[in-house]
């Protein structure tokens, strides 16, 4: 190499010009091998490839950066020749990947210092190259923001314009990724963050992002406006506002936002055409329903409930042994107000709003429909539970919520069609003593649901929330994916059960102490009727059944033994037809003999019993001991 290199370059370098290709690659690689092969002979260096470096500058110039310096404008316009695209016909690869090599190695010529400097500008100019092609593909599309400083192309043909800009976007990403590639002496800054134009002072910065907040409200109250003036018309914008909305309200907010971010959502879908993507509804209910579950019971509060009602039939050993693991929570002896101020109970309410008109006019997925109904009634069920005081400072508050409430599950049982029939008391508790305008169109929808419901009333005082059949078919997959997303459990999820199931079936036993719900009620296992009922205060029938199996859903305490009716009474009820299903199983043979005999006792209905009921006792199956009239005792 030291002896024959000066032949070889004397050799090789007039074949660089007027020679055929095969002659022109050999001398390339030749020329390569000598300038690359003895980098480490600084008298090498001096006297063959310094001399020989101007007529060959590519390869070496990561070798001698230096020394190609004043040629750095001539070998820049002679790579951008190739990399500025070509149509109809796009330039070709091989080209476009050597032109690219080649300008990404011109920023070496700064040398330690301005290598890095270069560097960063031929970045930023390939950048702007880039976006100005991808703009000029993007002329009949909406703006976002990107600016340019090219020139206009639109009034070129889009024939040949757009398939030059695609070839020129094609070699800017070839010389981002060489100058990406590319080795710098020191370290450079990558322009990976938000596109910001010019410098940004940070005061003014932090300003304008603090005023973001009034933005989210007077953009509320403009939407809010808009909805009630162009009503229809804005349903086009429906899906892209709601979906606004939702990522707002999925984002933990402050109540005074989250209010308004509720209410413009109500209104939208209040005066707007149905929503009919599942998605977007779907989505939107998830996103509100965290505002009304802080109303139900932690699962430490049911815990203790349970294990305070387990407690008192322990012995006194087991008494002193869970003593010794109490800490703190003996000493608080009161809960926490669930909404503090004002706007905490308005969010309660608007929430309530909300979800009421996106059962209403939405679409939603079976699995989010369930779990937003069984919220809903285990907030009513748990209601009686809850006091005034606990729920606001301001008392009117528990009133206005439970009023709402009742609206709610008055529209879901009319809803279905087996479940108006037992809701009686519920359509009743709904009815106000003075309703004008508005209100006494909905009072005559309520009266109406009252008079001509799916099927006939059963005018007994039987549970009406809890009967529903959504607590009935078991729970999916889907719904409890959904519900352990929203941080919801069931009672039958307590890792220690209380006195509250029993042991065989699961069902609940009779307990006349109330305790709270943990979150909801499950499906697979209904909570306990007769711990509600005396909370609930249906509305008792002007008159009893005769036979009618009611203490399987009465405590004990309230409800007297059932007996035969008495002629007098039977007479002046009407009777009520009822399939042969509905008939008790068994009779017992005097008891048929004597409503045989007896015509004109009527034999009142018993209707079928649900899955969730308690079995009557089999004691008050027994047959009723004859009475011998011939014998003389007393």
């Amino acid at each position: 190499m030291l002896e024959c290199a000066q032949s070889w370059l004397g050799a090789a370098l007039p074949l660089l010009s007027n020679q055929p290709l095969p002659t022109v690659k050999a001398a390339i690689r030749l020329l390569r091998h000598i300038f690359s092969g003895a980098t480490d002979v600084s008298e090498f260096q001096r006297q063959l490839a310094q001399a020989t470096r101007a007529g060959y500058p590519c390869q070496p110039m990561p070798l001698y950066p230096t020394l190609h310096r004043a040629l750095y404008g001539a070998l820049s316009n002679l790579a951008l020749k190739y990399l500025n695209g070509s149509a109809p016909s796009p330039t070709p690869q091989a080209l476009v990947d050597t032109s690219s090599g080649l300008y990404a190695v011109l920023h070496l010529t700064g040398g330690k210092v301005g290598a890095t400097n270069l560097w960063r500008k031929s970045l930023d100019d390939t950048l702007g190259f880039a976006w100005g092609a991808f703009s000029q593909m993007r002329t009949t599309y909406p703006d976002h923001g990107s600016k340019s400083s090219f020139r206009d192309h639109s009034k070129e043909d889009p024939i040949i314009a757009v398939p030059l800009a695609l070839d020129r976007l094609r070699a800017a990403v070839h010389v981002l990724g060489h100058l990406l590639r590319a080795t710098t002496s020191r370290p450079v800054s990558l322009p990976i963050d938000e596109q910001i134009e010019g410098h940004v002072d940070q005061a003014v910065r932090s300003l304008e992002e603090s005023v973001i907040p009034a933005l989210w409200m007077e953009g509320c109250k403009l939407l809010g406006s808009l909805a009630e003036s162009g009503r229809y018309h804005l349903t086009p914008h429906l899906h892209q506002l709601i979906s606004y909305l939702s990522y707002h309200l999925e984002q933990p907010r402050s109540p005074t936002f989250r209010l308004a971010f509720l209410r413009t959502a109500t209104l939208l879908l209040v005066h707007c055409y149905q929503l009919h993507d599942t998605v977007l509804s779907s989505r939107l209910t998830k996103a509100i329903l965290p505002s009304l579950t802080v109303v139900l019971a932690t699962q430490s509060q049911v815990q203790g409930d349970v294990e305070q009602t387990a407690g008192r039939s322990r012995s006194r050993k087991a008494k002193k042994r869970a003593r010794g693991y109490e800490g703190d929570e003996v000493f608080k002896v009161s809960r926490e107000i669930i909404c503090p101020s004002t706007e905490d109970g308005e969010v309660l309410l608007a929430a309530l709003d909300a979800v009421e008109i996106i059962l209403m006019k939405t679409y939603l997925a079976p699995p989010v429909y369930s779990i937003a109904s069984r919220i809903l009634l285990s907030i009513y069920i748990s209601w009686p539970n809850l006091p005034p005081a606990v729920l606001s400072p301001d008392l009117v508050m528990h009133g206005k919520m439970h009023l709402k409430l009742q609206e709610i599950c008055s529209q879901l049982a009319s809803g279905t069609t087996s479940t108006l029939s037992k809701s009686l008391g519920l359509v009743i508790n709904t009815l106000p003593g003075n309703a004008t305008g508005v209100r006494n169109l909905m009072v005559q929808r309520e009266i109406d649901l009252f008079l001509h419901p799916r099927v006939p009333p059963l005018v007994r005082s039987l549970p009406h929330v809890e009967k529903l059949s959504l607590f009935r078919a078991e729970e999916s997959q889907e719904e409890v994916d959904a519900r352990h997303t929203l941080g919801l459990g069931t009672t039958d999820e307590i890792s220690h059960p209380g006195p509250l199931e029993a042991a065989s079936g699961g069902i609940p036993t009779t307990q006349e102490t109330p305790s709270e719900p943990f979150g909801m009620p499950s499906r697979a296992h209904e909570p306990a009727l007769p711990v509600w009922q005396h909370q609930l205060q249906p509305v008792q029938p002007s008159f009893q059944s005769p036979v009618t199996n009611t203490s399987a859903f009465l405590p004990t305490s309230n409800v007297p033994k059932p007996q035969l009716p008495v002629p007098q009474q039977s007479q002046n009820i009407a009777p009520v037809p009822s399939p042969p299903s509905s008939l008790p199983n068994t009779l017992p043979s005097s008891m048929s003999a004597s409503m045989s005999a007896d015509s004109h006792v009527a034999a009142a209905p018993r209707s079928p019993p649900a899955p969730g009921e308690v079995p009557m006792n089999e004691d008050d199956d027994e047959p009723m001991p004859t009475i011998n009239m011939d014998s003389d005792s007393d």
